[in-house]
């Protein structure tokens, strides 16, 4: 790679959009210039038998009071004498509809006839009636006589030709993208220059008209030809062959021998080359399907590029095209035609969010947050002026795009720069660094916390997590993408796109950045893995103290107690203390609809040998619900106490449970039937306290109230505890 182009490359996507759109500002000033200058009349006219029939006439124009809406103008004698036919084919939208070069200049000449007619002082309109007119036009159109449809061609124009740079800004690397560049290239310059004639009151100079319809032909060309040839890069290459190239020095031969008029082709001067290039595009898109068989990614991908570009081209060269070569009007007005070929960059704007063309990414959108937040202040202000009439427009409108594109960015950037942003020095993350790790409890939560404080040090358009391992942090796709190693190790790695909004590219001084940043979570995370090992090795050593030291004693108790309430209390004391066990030797998360069926067979058994009717009611899925090990302990104690208090404190006849899940909480619901006491005269005990204290540990809370009996029902005690979901339900899995 040369210097040069290695500059180029470094260059940030959005300096080149703003150039984009300082160009295309550059190509509308140009075409209000040009359109803006020549005699002016301050009429609307259409084609009529007899000449040109006038339609409307402007209130303040020049012809006001001499020229009504009806006159049909025959011919124009200019003060010299000089007589001019009023032909309605001066009105035509687009001269290349002639067949030959002959006929083409022959239009030309009658617009410098009636230009330089109109320019004399005064001219004389014959009408239909056999009237004679003197009227005087304006040296210059007033800018607020321009119609809607040149604004629209200038705007749908500019529009492309950034969504074209601003394809190739994110994907510089590839031939495709600048192919995509040049042909949006061509639609700018094809649209601006026809504007300024599809939108004339009744004749532009000639010299102006040949030039305006020479670029027209370049832009056009520039546009097809290039389009057509994406189909033989993508989505793979069709061959080593440099297709583009050849193809873009045919472009050249045959615009050089439009301008010049060396040859005149058979059928059709102007229209006959562009059927050449789209059936190629045909045959590449042939081959591009035969090649993406067994791809069904390619294919698709494939499939919605080739309905962008082949419909769009091919409606336009079937129906505005082809009947000229057979002597025929258009079916097609012009606009229309034009609007259609626009159609295949917004195919590719959907094919970018749907198949991800060109390996763009949503974030690609993001982009052009800043370069339309400008656009929308300069065209809000520049209509603005346009209709109150407040000058200078041109000078007004500089300082607009310089507050929109240059003010706006500059604030935000300080605003970045001094207040949201830690330290640039590696030492200022460190506190964001130990926040994030230490704050994690499982490895899931850790790798999202990496992501974040990625995102948060260097502010990417896009963070996104891509499998395949990466030794080392460095730079991918000239410097828009910065690619980082996992934290703990794993075959995966972490790709940021757009430094700093896409503002501007990952540098080597940030992939240092990046490399200290991921020493010191590694660091971090060994730590935290040290911690964890000291801890699971303290749980071991306790969970094996309790179950040789205390559990042979608790079994030996219930096999001597003398009474059954002796040996049930000793028996609920060792599967009290088994579960502690687990929990200290399995700390990982369970699902809860395992946990649940547990719960259930134990309290079965015991209201079962208590002689107590249960009446059990869960959900049918849990879904995706699991409990660590605390919730599975806190939850179950509190269940095995309300359970014990229904069936010795209060004489319990039936118990129901009722687990319930929704979008906010895990709910439990025991109610008992009986003789009990009512909660306002019980006194505060360890059992109740302890209720209250494990479910407030998981974030809940539990309550006790009794509902009235009734003519069908006995009162009952209700006790309610539930813990929100975010404690249950999300990063946890049987891993953790």
């Amino acid at each position: 790679m040369s210097q040069a182009a290695s500059w180029f490359s470094r260059i940030p996507p959005r300096w080149i959009l703003a150039g984009a759109a300082l160009l295309g500002v550059a190509c509308l000033a140009s075409a209000v210039a040009a359109v803006t200058r020549g005699p002016y009349l301050g009429v609307g006219l259409t084609p009529d038998p007899k000449g040109i029939a006038v339609i409307s006439v402007t209130p303040d124009g020049p012809v006001h009071g001499r020229l009504a809406a009806g006159d049909v103008i025959v011919s124009l004698r200019s003060a010299y004498g000089a007589v001019v036919p009023a032909l309605g084919s001066a009105l035509m939208d687009d001269p290349d509809v002639y067949p030959t070069f002959t006929e083409y200049n022959r239009f030309l000449d009658h617009q410098g006839e009636v230009v330089a007619s109109l320019r004399g002082d005064p001219v004389v309109f014959t009408l239909a009636d056999g009237r004679g007119v003197a009227v005087r036009a304006a040296g210059k159109r007033p800018l607020q006589s321009v119609s809607a449809g040149f604004w629209l061609l200038c705007g749908m124009g500019v529009l492309v030709f950034m969504v074209g740079v601003g394809i190739w800004a994110f994907r510089r690397g590839q031939a495709t993208t600048r192919l995509v560049a040049l042909s949006s290239l061509g639609y700018l310059l094809a649209s601006v220059t026809i504007a300024v004639y599809f939108v004339r009151e009744w004749a532009t100079e000639p010299h102006l008209f040949w030039w305006l319809n020479v670029l027209n032909h370049l832009g056009y060309m520039l546009y097809g030809y290039c389009a057509l040839v994406l189909l033989w890069h993508y989505p793979r290459p069709l061959g080593r062959f440099p297709m583009a190239p050849a193809f873009l020095v045919g472009l050249v031969v045959i615009w050089l021998n439009e301008v010049f008029q060396l040859v005149e082709l058979p059928l059709h001067a102007f229209f006959l080359q562009y059927f050449f290039p789209f059936a190629f595009g045909i045959w590449f898109a042939w081959r591009q399907w035969v090649r993406t068989r067994g791809r069904p990614d390619d294919r698709a991908a494939l499939l919605w590029f080739m309905l962008s570009v082949l419909i769009s081209i091919g409606v336009v060269i079937l129906l505005y095209f082809l009947p000229p070569l057979f002597h025929a009007e258009p079916v097609i007005p012009f606009w229309v035609g034009h609007a259609c070929i626009a159609g295949l960059f917004f195919g590719l704007v959907l094919g970018v969010l749907r198949y991800r063309l060109f390996d763009l990414e949503r974030w690609w959108f993001a982009a052009w947050v800043w370069f339309f937040g400008g656009l929308l202040v300069v065209l809000v202000d520049f209509g603005l002026l346009l209709t109150t009439q407040i000058p200078p427009v041109g000078a007004l409108s500089l300082s607009l795009l310089l507050v929109g594109w240059v003010y706006f960015p500059a604030r935000q950037w300080l605003w970045l720069r001094f207040s949201s942003s830690p330290s640039g020095r590696p030492e200022g993350y460190l506190p964001l660094l130990l926040e994030a790790f230490f704050s994690a409890s499982t490895s899931h939560e850790l790798q999202a916390k990496w992501q974040e404080v990625l995102r948060r040090i260097f502010d990417p358009l896009d963070a996104r997590t891509v499998d395949g391992s990466r030794a080392a942090a460095g730079l991918d796709r000239d410097g828009l993408v910065l690619v980082v190693p996992d934290i703990q190790g794993a075959d995966r790695h972490v790709e940021l796109s757009g430094r700093s909004r896409g503002n501007r590219l990952f540098t080597p001084g940030d992939v240092r950045l990046a490399s200290f940043i991921l020493a010191l979570a590694r660091k971090s995370a060994g730590l935290r893995a040290a911690q964890e090992r000291g801890a699971g090795l303290e749980r071991e050593r306790i969970a094996r103290d309790l179950h040789d030291d205390v559990a042979p004693h608790l079994l030996m108790l219930v096999h001597r107690a003398n009474t059954a309430e002796g040996a049930d209390g000793a028996r609920t004391a060792l599967q009290v203390l088994r579960e502690s066990i687990y929990a200290l030797n399995d700390p990982r998360a369970r699902l809860a609809e395992e946990v649940v069926a547990d719960w259930r067979a134990e309290v079965d058994e015991r209201t079962r040998a208590a002689g107590v009717e249960l009446m059990w009611t869960q959900p049918e899925d849990f879904g995706d619900l699991w409990l660590s090990s605390r919730e599975r302990m806190n939850l179950g104690r509190v269940l095995r106490e309300a359970v014990t208090n229904g069936l010795r404190h209060g004489a319990a006849d039936s118990i129901a449970v009722e687990v319930r899940v929704d979008g906010r909480s895990l709910t439990f619901e025991l109610t008992q039937a009986g003789q009990f006491e009512p909660p306002e005269r019980w006194r505060a005990g360890n059992g109740v306290a302890n209720m209250r204290t494990r479910v407030a540990e998981l974030g809940g809370e539990i309550r006790w109230h009794v509902e009235e009996a009734t003519a069908s029902a006995p009162p009952r005690l209700v006790v309610t505890w539930s813990i929100p979901l975010q404690h249950a339900r999300g990063a946890l899995t049987s891993s953790d």
